[in-house]
């Protein structure tokens, strides 16, 4: 039996981090200041914003801000569809009310949803913000044959980081991945062993081991994801099989609450 977690953005291949390291995790954080904390920064020490970006984030940001009828449709698309967690899944919904494909309307979403989480983290001015951003993309080797104006850049992060549904993807995904140990990945592994007499080569009984293997993301510097292991006998699965029935009941309890409420219930699904 395996059960993955559905938290990971698809596909997403690169983080930069606080020291423009480029890492491979499952969540990825886009153009964070490079040498520098996330927390603010004041006082005469501060330095000039400077980001590093992976190159299929500036592509998704130049051609937005290159074609403002391609803003125009991925944030139709974005207004009807259903806001879910699953970038993959609100993608689908995109591609569907539009003419956008799926891979490309991932990437769009992904890379404005942490352009949202990466505004809200700093401490810095739109002007500077738009004006780092450029300069960045600008000196990065897909910059040399087509600047990016700062007015045409702001123009766009405008309608980007003011967009809702864009807003509150991220800020849900923020208190998720808040947490010190994320669920990534489960499995349990059952098999008979079996017990020999004394003295003797001879099996006189089996016992069903279950062994269940959990992999978590535990966010940080280098978003380590570790391994633990529990042995579990029939006893303890029928008593985990019962706290995740009932978690399933208090979630579609939730649900209800939220809905009576008139409010979105976002989900990975």
């Amino acid at each position: 039996m395996e059960a993955s977690g559905r938290r990971c953005i698809p596909s997403c291949q690169h983080v930069i981090d606080t020291t423009g390291t480029t890492t491979t995790p499952s969540r990825r954080a886009l153009l964070l200041p490079s040498g520098s904390n996330l927390g603010p920064q004041r006082g005469p020490s501060r330095k000039p914003l400077d980001m590093n970006i992976p190159e299929e984030d500036q592509i998704a940001i130049r051609e937005l801000v290159q074609d403002p009828s391609l803003l125009d449709t991925l944030l139709s698309g974005i207004e009807l569809a259903h806001v879910t967690l699953n970038a993959r899944a609100l993608a689908s919904q995109i591609a569907t009310n539009t003419e956008l494909s799926e891979e490309k309307s991932k990437q769009y979403v992904v890379m404005m949803m942490n352009m949202c989480r990466t505004f809200r983290h700093i401490d810095e001015s739109r002007t500077s913000f738009d004006a780092a951003l450029a300069k960045s993309l600008n000196e990065s080797e897909l910059g040399s044959g087509s600047p990016v104006q700062v007015a045409d850049l702001s123009k766009a992060l405008d309608r980007i980081l003011s967009n809702e549904s864009i807003e509150l993807w991220a800020k849900a995904h923020e208190i998720w991945i808040a947490h010190p140990r994320l669920f990534s990945k489960a499995q349990i592994l059952s098999e008979l062993r079996p017990i020999f007499a004394n003295d003797s080569a001879e099996a006189r009984a089996m016992i069903a081991v279950h062994q269940l293997r959990i992999l978590s993301e535990e966010p940080g510097p280098s978003d380590m994801t570790r391994e633990y292991f529990f042995a579990l006998d029939i006893r303890d699965l029928r008593q985990l099989k019962g706290v995740v029935d009932r978690a399933l009941e208090k979630h579609d309890s939730l649900k209800t609450i939220a809905s009576s409420a008139k409010l979105s219930m976002l989900e990975w699904e």
